[in-house]
């Protein structure tokens, strides 16, 4: 299948053995986990969030530097991943959080930095 043309770059898809057992195994596992998961979610946040943050903690280890960091960050935090970071993370690693309440104000943006 031609990718880009004016390259004479093509795009193949292949699947290998352990590749076909994984697909199988997702494609198995994936209803299964949503199933067993739908009424827990609502009852077992705090739980979700430690483990949210457990896991996100040893992947950063090497590039956080306890105590020297300082981190920007907009508000409002709606997604996840910036209220694990910012909220959890950095916070526990002794991190200078810098919360920006209105991200749009560009010259109190810069104020404060």
């Amino acid at each position: 299948m031609g990718w880009i043309p004016a390259f004479g770059a093509t795009y193949l898809v292949g699947i290998d053995g352990i590749s076909l057992l994984l697909i199988a195994l997702t494609v198995f596992l994936t209803p299964l986990i949503l199933l067993a998961s739908a009424d827990t979610v609502h009852f077992r946040t705090k739980g979700y969030l430690v483990a949210n943050l457990l896991q996100a903690r040893p992947m950063m280890e090497d590039s956080v530097e306890e105590g020297t960091e300082v981190v920007i960050a907009p508000l409002p935090l709606y997604h996840i991943y910036s209220f694990t970071l910012n909220c959890g993370i950095m916070l526990e690693a002794g991190a200078h959080n810098v919360l920006i309440p209105n991200p749009r104000d560009i010259p109190g943006f810069v104020k404060e930095l």
